[in-house]
């Protein structure tokens, strides 16, 4: 589990035939209990060798989800 800007984010990854591909959610800051905000998974066609490295796109995948969706504080 990773956290970012408050968020709670959650990365796996899926092997099939040798190569892996990448999944992430992004967890509610507010709830108390695991309340999905989103979910992510990397195209069939972006694959990768490692599990490291899908895990890891997945991750810059739910921190840009992030950076986009997130409510901007006023000041």
């Amino acid at each position: 589990m990773q956290h970012y800007k408050n968020y709670r984010i959650y990365t796996t990854a899926v092997s099939a035939n040798g190569v892996w591909q990448g999944r992430g959610i992004v967890l509610d800051p507010q709830a108390n209990a695991r309340k999905e905000l989103q979910r992510i998974e990397t195209v069939s066609d972006l694959l990768f060798l490692t599990k490291e490295e899908a895990e890891d796109f997945a991750s810059k995948l739910c921190k840009a989800w992030i950076d986009r969706s997130a409510p901007r504080s006023t000041m």
